[in-house]
């Protein structure tokens, strides 16, 4: 069907059991035909592929800044803050769940680390 335009109706990747990868890049996977029988050999020709689909939101870090020995984290969109007392596992949701600016006074002799993760 050389110069036919093929759509589907609208689907959800859980609709059809898919989910998004780790990546950011889109990747189809396509199947070739096999004609060998009828004497057409194999042969797969696409000429355009279109993914429609929703953006993902931007997910940018949350800003930082030191005043009268109180720490401010701001940040757009949502979030779960975490801290740690060093950068490796566990990290700890900030109880009780705060929104942004959140401000904390700085500990005397201590380190604090924060993350910003996606819910």
């Amino acid at each position: 069907d050389l110069d036919t335009d093929f759509t589907t109706p609208p689907f959800t990747l859980e609709s059809v059991g898919a989910e998004v990868g780790p990546g950011a890049d889109n990747i189809l996977s396509l199947r070739g035909v096999n004609y060998n029988a009828e004497g057409g050999g194999n042969w797969m020709g696409i000429d355009y592929v279109q993914l429609n689909g929703t953006a993902p939101t931007e997910f940018l870090p949350p800003t930082v800044s030191v005043n009268n020995g109180q720490v401010t984290l701001s940040w757009d969109g949502p979030g779960i803050l975490e801290w740690s007392s060093n950068l490796v596992p566990p990290w700890n949701p900030v109880t009780p769940t705060p929104a942004s600016p959140y401000t904390e006074a700085i500990a005397p002799n201590g380190a604090r680390f924060y993350r910003l993760r996606k819910p």
